[in-house]
């Protein structure tokens, strides 16, 4: 059973697909034969369809090798102060050391408060803010309209970070921002491709050069596979039903809270990710539950699967002020469209098997 979607989800059958005809393509995107013409059009058609998803145009989508490096291609190029929430992804938070952090309350969701008092007190040029539309570990989703409304009243830069959103949320409530980024493996294309989608009066920094590809914004002879298949995910995101994928979601967690009174959901009490469920199982460590899950051959996360493979403290959890010894018996479950009730309930009784037998009173 499968249950770390936040992690990555699955190649799409539709995107399988696509790519068996895109195997064959030859060319090198920059020649101007009729086979580099050829990719360079699959290419453009790629753009084409994420910028009619997201509602701009075609030259505001530049291709990168994923999330990451387009969150360091905005945040490491920026001249002026940079706040950050601080429950931001790793390829966030570590792109600038400087930054200031942004306060969370309990329920995980940013301080309007404490950002605004920054951004009155901010020195030097433009401001910079990122804070993510929906959190990895814990699913709860940000108030990004309101961010972006202190960023226009301070005259400042606002950076998404939309990898989970995209899909599971309407673009309206988060693509006001100056530049927002997508990664294909959390939707079902392929790893090692993804996007930096920018407003067209914003012009970024290179982070890579050489031969000038992405309008300059991004050198490197183009990830054609990668590309295709970001392109086709985008295009199938219309087929997902999130609503039954959240009944199941809220399913279990009224199974757990009903078998377990003191478990603790992180964030249940704001609005989530239809899939996702930070819970702590009291008196038993994420990395045992891990353990035993796997021994089940169940697949869930204790947070963030971008590091390394490690597993460790969560840094989001600590930001919201959860008590030590919950964050230590923390796990991520997290749902596709294709989880099945009875998978979650098959889920439920491993989990509560592991609770009866491991938990310390």
């Amino acid at each position: 059973m499968y249950c770390d979607y936040n992690a990555t989800a699955p190649l799409r059958d539709s995107v399988k697909k696509e790519l068996m005809s895109a195997f064959d393509l030859l060319g090198n995107p920059s020649a101007v034969h009729s086979y580099g013409r050829n990719v360079r059009g699959c290419i453009e058609r790629a753009r084409n369809t994420i910028a009619d998803y997201f509602k701009t145009d075609a030259q505001n989508v530049i291709f990168t090798s994923g999330a990451t490096e387009a969150n360091n291609m905005i945040l490491k190029n920026h001249k002026g102060p940079v706040f950050l929430s601080s429950i931001e992804h790793s390829s966030v938070f570590n792109a600038r050391i400087d930054a200031q952090s942004i306060a969370v309350n309990e329920d995980g969701v940013v301080d309007l408060y404490h950002l605004e008092s920054l951004l009155k007190n901010a020195e030097g040029t433009m401001p910079l803010v990122a804070v993510m539309a929906a959190n990895n570990e814990t699913g709860v989703i940000q108030p990004i309209q309101d961010v972006f409304n202190l960023c226009k009243k301070y005259q400042a830069l606002l950076h998404v970070d939309a990898v989970q959103a995209v899909g599971k949320l309407e673009q309206e409530t988060y693509n006001c921002a100056t530049t927002m980024t997508i990664s294909g493996h959390k939707l079902g294309a392929l790893s090692g491709i993804g996007a930096l989608i920018k407003k067209s009066d914003y012009h970024p920094t290179a982070l890579i050069n050489g031969g000038g590809q992405e309008r300059r914004m991004r050198s490197g002879t183009e990830n054609i596979l990668g590309i295709i298949s970001l392109g086709k995910a985008i295009e199938d995101l219309c087929h997902d039903d999130w609503h039954s994928t959240q009944h199941i979601r809220e399913h279990l967690e009224s199974m757990m809270l009903k078998a377990v009174p003191n478990t603790i959901i992180f964030g249940h009490k704001v609005s989530r990710l239809p899939n996702t469920i930070d819970v702590a199982m009291p008196g038993v460590s994420s990395d045992l539950q891990l353990m035993l899950f796997d021994q089940q051959n169940i697949a869930i996360s204790s947070g963030s699967a971008c590091s390394s493979g490690k597993i460790q403290s969560s840094r989001v959890l600590k930001a919201m002020n959860v008590d030590p010894l919950l964050i230590n018996n923390a796990i991520r479950i997290s749902f596709g469209t294709k989880t099945t009730l009875d998978q979650a309930e098959d889920l439920f009784k491993a989990w509560f098997g592991i609770y009866q037998k491991h938990h310390k009173k």
